[in-house]
């Protein structure tokens, strides 16, 4: 599978809490690497939190960290 990007994710994520099913069932339905889909959960959760604690700024993903930057 080619690399993600967050908002591919995104759409995997919300499409699996419509299924209903656990991670492992709907990881194996898709062919999509478990252990992938708890690395993006995790990148995802910290985007939203950031979010909720700075609501005026915007975000940039890197691999190895989040750059916040203000909103002017």
């Amino acid at each position: 599978m080619k690399n993600l990007t967050l908002d591919e994710f995104k759409k995997i994520h919300e499409d699996w809490k419509t299924t209903g099913l656990s991670v492992r069932d709907y990881c194996n339905n898709i062919g999509f690497e478990e252990s992938k889909f708890y690395y993006w959960r995790k990148k995802l959760t910290v985007l939203l939190l950031l979010h909720s604690i700075y609501p005026f700024s915007y975000f940039r993903y890197y691999p190895d960290r989040f750059a916040i930057y203000n909103k002017v």
